[in-house]
């Protein structure tokens, strides 16, 4: 779409995390805040930067099995959604996300 055009974002966020635990031990969530944005951008030898409030979301899914106790797998998918000033005159929405798996574990 914007050939040669190299964005590198970094993001702050502020999110809350709301799910259910059922007492399989599985817990479905959502994430849902705001985040602060910044965003260095590269294209034909200009660079430029940005930074805008955006929109943070996810959803995801958490697994803390009876018999470990203190133990718990997530796999979820988050992102920001933002809208970028390109070159002055015109204005674009990105989303930029990430897909992980963790586990933690309580002492």
């Amino acid at each position: 779409m914007y050939q040669g055009l190299e964005l590198t974002p970094s993001a702050l966020s502020l999110a809350a995390n709301l799910g259910y635990s059922f007492d399989s031990g599985l817990r479905p969530f959502v994430t849902l805040g705001l985040s602060h944005v910044n965003v260095d951008g590269k294209t034909g030898g200009q660079s430029g930067s940005d930074s805008a409030s955006g929109f943070r979301y996810g959803l995801g899914l958490e697994y803390a099995p009876q018999m470990i106790e203190g133990l718990a797998v997530r796999v979820a998918y988050e992102a920001d959604a933002f809208k970028v000033d390109l070159d002055g005159a015109r204005t674009d929405t990105f989303s930029v996300g990430s897909l992980y798996l963790g586990a933690s574990y309580k002492f």
